[in-house]
């Protein structure tokens, strides 16, 4: 009994913290001026999801969708519009799922890298789709840069999730 409630304090500490780390994300995505850099419509680094690939990863599908609620949750504190939310919703959603699976089924042949370049481009392709459903076909045109976006962002991510899970892991051995 005494090592189920470890178990279980133990993950949920680091279920808030990686809540907490996704809402420090967020705030910072919003504080950057990033669509003078990046002319395209709502585009964000995507730095939350490092918190996201980091639960999949380490706890898997409860602290991933806490994770994952929690940031669509500062998203729309921080986007203040119903349309944000349910971008960020859509979004946030296909992401989580992609990595999960991928995660579950692939396990330990796909990285951090892998799992947040596709959580990246689902995550993009969602809020496409509901932004077609809104407003007409014609925004696919922005499928290529949305997939470009999405890999760098992916990448960049994924590179920060797995450099941190790597030294998580070298702590541990100490």
């Amino acid at each position: 009994m005494r090592s189920e409630i470890k178990r279980f304090s133990a993950f949920a500490a680091e279920t808030a913290a990686l809540g907490a780390l996704a809402i420090a994300f967020t705030a910072l995505e919003f504080a950057l001026p990033l669509s003078a850099a990046v002319p395209i419509p709502g585009f964000h680094l995507g730095l939350a999801n490092i918190a996201i690939v980091f639960a999949v990863r380490r706890r898997g599908f409860f602290c991933g969708l806490a994770v994952t609620a929690i940031k669509v949750a500062a998203a729309a504190l921080f986007g203040g519009t119903p349309m944000s939310f349910l971008f960020s919703l859509c979004g946030s959603v296909a992401a989580f799922l992609v990595m999960y699976l991928l995660s579950r089924l692939l396990g330990e042949r796909v990285g951090c890298l892998g799992l947040s370049v596709a959580g990246a481009f689902l995550h993009n392709s969602a809020q496409l789709s509901v932004a077609a459903a809104f407003m007409g076909g014609a925004v696919a045109a922005y499928f290529p840069f949305l997939a470009v976006a999405a890999l760098v962002s992916g990448v960049l991510t994924g590179v920060v999730a797995e450099t941190a899970l790597r030294a998580l892991e070298r702590v541990k051995k100490i």
